[in-house]
């Protein structure tokens, strides 16, 4: 019984040093816990390697809430045993960001693919001002406001502009004619009448405005022509068959594109840029999101390694890291339709030789005030930035196509935190790394 507890101790232990062997010890912080605007969240951190060789870990990063979300910032580090990669994220709160609990959060992930860590701060933002994000405008040519159109014959002699869910906003606003003089427009009830007596463009300026909001400005245009049968053969945008068809909207066929009907159908998003299969390059992936009624609000992604389920899709993403990835989208409409959720027809499989800088080992602690740091990276076509707060920071310079190095001096007594970070040739920022250098003055004799 003894020989088989101790059979059992060894295969623990060697399970604990196999575990340790790649685990990262994760640490983070923020500086406070509740912001308002112009106050700064600062976050710190760090990742350690805690095992027993070099290790290579891919560090997300990312801000959000449940009302807010960025992109999420993906950092490829190399670290030898017990070197720290530090997290420095300040972020000024805007005052139009809504106030809610916020979140700050990290992972770690290993080079297999397994998360070796995660870690996650929250705080709470207060005092902003709220937005009317959804406030819209349009022309009538009837007092019920029932009939939109965008243009009008002249002698009808003015039009009926609404505003739509102005959350209880003062209005004010202006038209500027077609001989650009400017009429000063007076709402009742979220309605104001436009005399039209000029043909061409009328250009209609609106301010929206209510305590605790952030003003907001909107602007729309009409037509005034002496024969709507001309304007259309002249656009030749509206098919003006009774169907608001792929490509016309309220704005450029008002015949056929009507808002009186409440719009129940959501959008619909599609995605692009998935390989077929295994492939040697970086992915980038693209949603494209369409709404023929209201028109699309936003889109959302995410990925199976983000930390949150709902990114805010703002353009083009790439998947820099090898692995599987299965990705899920979802677009919503002004109207408040949102569409179901969509999984790519099939995982997306990288085996790409993605940019990596490293930081060949550095002299520290040091009583001498400069020092040239180098290191290597994996694509020659990458650029590479030095960075030192404390220092003076020289030319990066590359002797072959896999190396850089870079002089530092005027180090600053104590520890200098060093950043290298790697940019693809599309200038993006794909990968970094960081180290210290401790220098000490010599004392005297």
């Amino acid at each position: 019984m003894k020989n088989l507890h101790c059979i059992v101790i060894i295969v623990i232990l060697i399970l604990i040093f196999t575990i340790s062997s790649v685990y990262a010890e994760l640490f983070l912080e923020v500086n406070q816990n509740a912001f308002t605007p112009g106050e700064t969240i600062s976050v710190r951190g760090y990742v350690k390697n805690n095992g027993s060789s070099q290790e290579v870990f891919d560090v997300s990063e990312h801000f959000f809430s449940d009302k807010f979300a960025e992109s999420p910032l993906f950092h490829n580090v190399t670290l030898e045993v017990n070197e720290m990669y530090f997290i420095r994220q300040d972020i000024t709160v805007p005052k139009t960001l809504p106030s809610g609990k916020y979140h700050y959060a990290v992972t770690s992930v290993a080079e297999d693919g397994s998360i070796s860590e995660q870690k996650r701060v929250d705080f709470t933002i207060s005092g902003t001002l709220k937005t009317f994000d959804n406030l819209s405008l349009q022309t009538f040519s009837n007092s019920a406001c029932t009939i939109p159109k965008s243009v009008f014959l002249r002698s009808a002699g003015r039009i009926y502009l609404k505003a739509f869910d102005t959350e209880n906003a003062y209005l004010t606003g202006k038209v500027t004619l077609p001989k650009a003089s400017t009429v000063k427009i007076y709402f009742s009830n979220n309605i104001a009448q436009i005399a039209i007596t000029q043909l061409g463009n009328y250009a209609i300026d609106i301010i929206a405005s209510r305590a605790g909001y952030q003003d907001y400005a909107k602007n729309l245009e009409f037509e005034v022509v002496n024969s709507l049968h001309i304007y259309e053969n002249r656009t030749n945008l509206c098919n003006v068959n009774g169907i608001c068809d792929q490509g016309e909207n309220i704005q450029n066929c008002p015949q056929d594109c009507s808002i009186s009907a409440p719009d129940t159908t959501p959008p619909a998003t599609t995605v692009s840029g998935i390989p077929t299969s295994l492939t040697t390059q970086l992915v980038t992936i693209t949603l494209t999101a369409t709404d023929t009624a209201s028109g699309v609000k936003e889109t959302y992604y995410s990925t199976n390694v983000a930390f949150e389920p709902n990114i805010r899709y703002t353009g083009p993403f790439m998947l820099y890291r090898p692995g599987t990835y299965t990705i899920k989208f979802y677009s919503v409409d002004n109207a408040g339709n949102r569409e179901q959720t969509k999984t790519a027809s099939r995982q997306v499989i990288i085996n790409a030789p993605i940019i990596k800088v490293a930081i060949k080992p550095v002299t520290t602690p040091t009583t001498t005030n400069s020092q040239t740091i180098s290191g290597t990276r994996t694509q020659s076509a990458s650029t590479v930035i030095v960075t030192c707060p404390t220092a003076t920071v020289g030319t990066v310079k590359y002797p072959t196509a896999t190396t850089w190095l870079c002089l530092i001096t005027n180090f600053k007594v104590g520890a200098n935190t060093i950043t290298v970070q790697a940019k693809d040739a599309a200038g993006k920022v794909i990968t970094s790394a960081a180290t210290y250098i401790t220098y000490t003055e010599e004392s005297g004799g």
